[in-house]
C-alpha cells in the first residue's frame, strides 16, 4: 500500500477534473426535488453503516424520503465505505492507480444527498456542511482552534483535501493500512502462538505472542498517529469535499435540507464527566458550543439558498438503555454502593433500603445527563428558530411520548429505557424479545442497542417527520373549500339571473335549495372531495322595466375529505347583484362577501403500523367576490341565442389556527410547563382566483314553460402555488414557509368546459319554479328555486 501514495494522490486528482458534480434532483407533482441530510448514526444511510434492526436497514430520513415520493436517500460516499477505495496492497502499483481510479471516477456520479456519518459530533456536521476550508475559517472568525475532542475519529479517515499528508487526500496510508487490517494480522500471530504452544513448542508460541502484542501496540497507538498526522477535518465526499463546496456554495431551492446531531457531543460529553475528566461547567460550556454549530450549519445552508431546513433536537441520552447501563455500572461501582452493600452486612440497612439508595443514585445521575439535553434543545432553539428557511423538529419529544405511550406504539410494556435487541454494543438485552432471547422480536423494542431505534422505531420517526412536512398542505386546501362555497352560491345567483335575462323586471322574494360535490385536487395533497347542500333566501326589486336589484344570503355546509385530511366547515354568503338589458344586449353583476367557518380541520397521521390519530383545529376565514357577465343576443326569433363573456375574481382569506393536543400524547419540559410535539400552528392564507368565461347561451319558452341553459370555456389563474408558516407546537417561537399548494392546470384552477340548464314554470301569476344543473370542470351542483313576485 505505501507505494501507491502519490499514484492515488494523482488518480484522484484526474478523477476529479474528468467527472462533473451533480448536486440537484428533480421529483414531479412533490413539493420538493430531493432530501440531503447531515448528522450522526441516526441519519447515517451507509456511509459508515445503518444503524437499526433487521435485514432491510433504513433511516428514517431515507423511508420519509420515499414517503415523500422521493426514493430512497443514498449515501454521500457512493457505495465507498468511509469513502475509501477498497485498494489491494498486494497489487502493482499500476494495478491499484486503476482499481483507485475507476472507484473514484465510479462514484463522483453517484455522489448521494445523505452526508450523514455515524459517530459524528455537531462540529463533523457543520464542517460537512462548510467544507473544510470553509470550518477553518469558521473557527478563525469565531476565535476557536481545531480540537480534535470534538469531532468523530473517522473524520480523520475520511479524504481531506487540503491536508498536508503523502496523498494529499487521506490520511498516511501505511497508518491506515494498520489501523484497517492490523487486526487481522494480530489474529494470525495469535493463532500460530496457539499452535506452536499445543504442539509444545513454547519459546516459538511465545516469539509469536510478543509480535502479535507488539503489531497490537502500533494498532492502539495508530489513531492518535493518524489525528496527529491528518487532522479531523475529512467530509464524506469522494473527493473529501463540504455540501456547499460541491454545490459551488449554491443550496438547491428546492430540496428538502435535514440536520441532527449532537447526541455523541453529549455522551461523550457526559461519559467524559461520569469520569471526572471535565467539571460541569466545561461540559455545559462544550454543550453550548455543538448547538450553537448545528445552528451556524442551518445558517450557512440558509445563505446559500436553501428554503426548507428541518433541524432536529437530540432525545434525552438519559433515557437509553446505554446510558443506564453504563450509569448502573458506575454506581454499583461507586464507594457509596460498597458502603451500602456493607450496612447491609451487618443488618443496619435492609436490601430493599440499599437498593431504593442505589436506585435514587441511578436516577440522580442520570438527571445530570438530562439537564444537559435541556441545555443543547434549549440553545439549538434559541439559535436556530429565527433562521430563515428552519422548521424545527421535536425529536426529543416523540422519543419521550413513545416511552410513555409505548403500548399504544405497539411495544413490549416494559421499561423500555432498560433494554435493548442487540446487548452487544453495551447495554441490557431484553431476556424475551432480544436478538438472543425466548422470542426475538426488535418490533417489540425501541431501541436496537445502546442509543440507536430499532427499525419500527425508525419507521414510528419517519412517519412523525412526514406529518410535520406534509401538514401545510393539509391546510393548504382550506382557502379551496371557502372559495368553493363562494362559487356555489354565485352559481346560484347565475342559474336565477340566466332564468330570467331577458324578462321583465321583477319585484319579489325567492328561495333556493342547493346541492353539490366538488373535487378539490392539487399537485401536493392526495385527491379529496366532498359534498355540500345548503339554502339561499334573496329578495329582487325592479328598478326600471330591464333593471333589477337583489340581495341575496345563503348558508352552507360542506365537507372534505381524503387520507389525510377530513374538513367540516360552515359558509355564509351575503350578496348584492343586479342585472340590466337592453335590446340585444345585457348585463349581470354581484358582489359576494363570505364567512367561513372551518368547524373541523383533521390532520390524520400515522406513527408506525400500530397507531393512528387525527388532529384537530378549527379557524375561519372570509371571501369577497366580484362576478360580472355580459353578452348579445344574435337571435331574431323568439327564442334566444348568443355568445357571452364572464369574469369573476375572489380573493380568499383563512386566518392562522393551532392543532389542539391528542390526549396522553404530550410531555413535560424542564419548567413543567406541558408540550405537544405532534400539533403543529398554522399562519394565515392569503389566496387569489380569478375565472374568464367564454361561451354561448339560448333559452326558449313554451307557454308558461321556459327552458335556459349556457355552455362556455373556463380558464382560471391567481395563487396556483402557495407556501404556509407552519411549526411544531412544542418548538415555541419557531415557524416556516414550507409549500402548501399547487393546483395549475388542477382542481380549481383546472381549465375545461362549464354548462348550466335549467328549465323555469311560472306555476301562477306570482309564482315561479326553477330548477338548475351546473357542471363545471371540478364541481357540480344543482338547485331547486321558487319565486314569489309582488
Amino acid at each position: 500500500m505505501p507505494n501507491a501514495k502519490r499514484s492515488l494522490a494523482t488518480a484522484i486528482a484526474v478523477a476529479s477534473l474528468t467527472t462533473g458534480l451533480s448536486t440537484t434532483a428533480s421529483a414531479s407533482d412533490t413539493p420538493f426535488s430531493q432530501i440531503i441530510a447531515f448528522g450522526d448514526s441516526l441519519t447515517d444511510v451507509g456511509n459508515a453503516g445503518v444503524f437499526t434492526s433487521g435485514e432491510d436497514k433504513q433511516a428514517a430520513i431515507s423511508i420519509l424520503s420515499q414517503q415523500l415520493g422521493l426514493g430512497a436517500v443514498t449515501p454521500s460516499c457512493a457505495g465507498m465505505y468511509l469513502c475509501l477505495p477498497d485498494v489491494d496492497p498486494s497489487l502493482s502499483e499500476a494495478e491499484m492507480l486503476a482499481a483507485a481510479e475507476a472507484q473514484v471516477r465510479a462514484s463522483l456520479p453517484n455522489v448521494g444527498g445523505g452526508w450523514a456519518v455515524g459517530g459524528h459530533r455537531a462540529a463533523d456536521v457543520l464542517l460537512n456542511i462548510l467544507g473544510t476550508r470553509g470550518y477553518l475559517e469558521y473557527l478563525d472568525q469565531n476565535g476557536l482552534l481545531p480540537d480534535p475532542s470534538r469531532h468523530n475519529f473517522v473524520s480523520a479517515l475520511l479524504p481531506d483535501p487540503t491536508r498536508d499528508t503523502s496523498t494529499g487526500l487521506y490520511p498516511d496510508l501505511q497508518l491506515l493500512g494498520l489501523l484497517l487490517q492490523g487486526p487481522e494480522g494480530v489474529a494470525q500471530l495469535r493463532a500460530a502462538a496457539a499452535q506452536y504452544e499445543a504442539a509444545g513448542d513454547s519459546a516459538t508460541a511465545a516469539a509469536y505472542t510478543a509480535q502479535a502484542d507488539a503489531l497490537q501496540a502500533q494498532i492502539d497507538a495508530a489513531p492518535a498517529n493518524i489525528v496527529a498526522d491528518s487532522g479531523t477535518t475529512g467530509n464524506p465526499h469522494p473527493l473529501g469535499l463540504g455540501y456547499l463546496e460541491s454545490s459551488q456554495r449554491r443550496a438547491d431551492g428546492k430540496a428538502l435540507y435535514w440536520i441532527n446531531g449532537g447526541g455523541n457531543d453529549l455522551i461523550g460529553g457526559f461519559t467524559a464527566t461520569l469520569a471526572g475528566a471535565i467539571d460541569n461547567d466545561q461540559f455545559a460550556a462544550m454543550t453550548g458550543l455543538a448547538a450553537s454549530m448545528l445552528a451556524d450549519g442551518a445558517q450557512a445552508l440558509s445563505d446559500a439558498g436553501a428554503n426548507y431546513i428541518l433541524v432536529s433536537n437530540v432525545p434525552d441520552i438519559s433515557n437509553t438503555p446505554g446510558m443506564y447501563a453504563a450509569v448502573s455500572q458506575a454506581v454499583a461501582a461507586s464507594p457509596q454502593a460498597q458502603q451500602l452493600a456493607d450496612a447491609v452486612a451487618a443488618g443496619l440497612l435492609s436490601q430493599e433500603e440499599a437498593n431504593a439508595q442505589l436506585s435514587a443514585a441511578i436516577n440522580s445521575t442520570l438527571s445530570t445527563a438530562s439537564s444537559a439535553v435541556d441545555l443543547f434543545n434549549s440553545t439549538l432553539l434559541d439559535s436556530a428558530k429565527d433562521i430563515d428557511g428552519v422548521l424545527m423538529v421535536d425529536m426529543g419529544g416523540v422519543l419521550k411520548v413513545s416511552l410513555a405511550n409505548a403500548t399504544a406504539l405497539g411495544y413490549a410494556d416494559i421499561n423500555q429505557s432498560a433494554f435493548c435487541y442487540d446487548g452487544s454494543g453495551g447495554c441490557i438485552e431484553h431476556p424475551v424479545y432480544g436478538i438472543s432471547g425466548s422470542a426475538p422480536d426488535d418490533s417489540k423494542l425501541v431501541f436496537n442497542d445502546a442509543v440507536h431505534p430499532t427499525q419500527a422505531a425508525q419507521q414510528v420517526l419517519a412517519d412523525y417527520y412526514t406529518g410535520i412536512v406534509s401538514a401545510a398542505q393539509i391546510a393548504g386546501q382550506l382557502p379551496d373549500m371557502g372559495v368553493q362555497a363562494s362559487r356555489s352560491h354565485v352559481g346560484s345567483l347565475q342559474q336565477a339571473l340566466l332564468g330570467t335575462r331577458y324578462r321583465s323586471a321583477e319585484t319579489g322574494v325567492f328561495v333556493s335549495g342547493t346541492l353539490g360535490n366538488s373535487d378539490y385536487d392539487n399537485n401536493f395533497a392526495p385527491a379529496a372531495s366532498g359534498d355540500q347542500n345548503g339554502s339561499v333566501i334573496g329578495a329582487r326589486y325592479a328598478l326600471r322595466d330591464n333593471t333589477e336589484l337583489g340581495f341575496a344570503v345563503s348558508r352552507a355546509d360542506q365537507t372534505l375529505e381524503n387520507q389525510l385530511s377530513d374538513i367540516e366547515s360552515t359558509a355564509t354568503n351575503y350578496s348584492l347583484f343586479g342585472r340590466i338589458h337592453y335590446n340585444e344586449f345585457f348585463l349581470e353583476a354581484s358582489a359576494t362577501m363570505t364567512e367561513v367557518d372551518y368547524d373541523q380541520v383533521g390532520r390524520t397521521f400515522s406513527l408506525g403500523e400500530n397507531f393512528n390519530g387525527t388532529l384537530e383545529g378549527s379557524t375561519s376565514g372570509d371571501n369577497t367576490t366580484l362576478d360580472l357577465t355580459g353578452g348579445v343576443n344574435i337571435s331574431g326569433g323568439a327564442s334566444r341565442f348568443g355568445p357571452f363573456v364572464g369574469v369573476t375574481r375572489v380573493e380568499a382569506d383563512v386566518d392562522g389556527y393551532t392543532e389542539d393536543a391528542l390526549a396522553g400524547f404530550t410531555y413535560t419540559d424542564a419548567t413543567g410547563a406541558e408540550m405537544d410535539p405532534f400539533g403543529m400552528n398554522y399562519g394565515a392564507q392569503d389566496r387569489r382566483y380569478s375565472t374568464m368565461r367564454l361561451g354561448a347561451f339560448a333559452d326558449k319558452q313554451w307557454g308558461n314553460i321556459s327552458a335556459y341553459g349556457q355552455l362556455w370555456y373556463e380558464d382560471t389563474t391567481g395563487s396556483e402555488t402557495d407556501q404556509l408558516e407552519v411549526g411544531v407546537k412544542s418548538m415555541q417561537g419557531n415557524m416556516n414557509a414550507m409549500p402548501s399548494y399547487s393546483s395549475k392546470d388542477t382542481g380549481l384552477f383546472q381549465d375545461g368546459a362549464g354548462a348550466l340548464v335549467g328549465m323555469r314554470w311560472q306555476a301562477a301569476d306570482a309564482i315561479a319554479v326553477s330548477a338548475n344543473l351546473t357542471a363545471r370542470p371540478t364541481s357540480e351542483h344543482g338547485s331547486i328555486s321558487v319565486t314569489y313576485t309582488f
